[in-house]
């Protein structure tokens, strides 16, 4: 294991005793696009700013440009195969319910959502950090689905 390879497993392996919520990431591009994401972060309320990572790699990068409109998600615990399809991993019997397209599209029933648009994209290794400047948003009572130590659990 060369020196890069073992900061990344140090990195991943510290990083993942830290607690993340899970979104799913969408935009309307014809149809809609969406990526699981636990690198969600608020980082200004004036104006109201939040971030978001996605891999250089990803599918759903292609359709994030400046001023497109992106709907985030906020996960609940019953949403576990939400995430995992959002990841690539089929789910058998899954249904896929958006609302609210024509601002950014989000899940229906979701813990909490946000709908923003890209105000800066920066390159970051080998992630683009997404600022959006955020345009509504609810929230609905429950309980997050979390990421913790590389799986997805419940609160207790």
């Amino acid at each position: 294991m060369n020196d890069d390879e073992r900061k990344a497993a140090l990195v991943r392996k510290v990083a993942g005793a830290f607690a993340t919520g899970i979104t799913i990431v969408a935009v309307n591009d014809d149809e809609v696009h969406g990526m699981t994401a636990n690198s969600f972060v608020s980082i200004s309320l004036r104006p109201p700013l939040v971030l978001f990572s996605v891999q250089l790699t990803a599918t759903i990068l292609k359709s994030l440009h400046l001023d497109t409109h992106v709907g985030i998600s906020i996960l609940r615990e019953d949403q576990v195969g939400l995430s995992r399809h959002f990841a690539g991993e089929k789910q058998d019997d899954l249904q896929v319910r958006f609302v609210r397209q024509t601002v950014g599209p989000v899940l229906e029933d979701c813990l909490g959502w946000l709908c923003t648009k890209v105000h800066r994209m920066i390159p970051c290794g080998d992630h683009v950090m997404v600022v959006c400047e955020v345009l509504e948003g609810d929230r609905s009572e429950g309980q997050p689905l979390l990421y913790y130590g590389g799986y997805q659990t419940l609160m207790s």
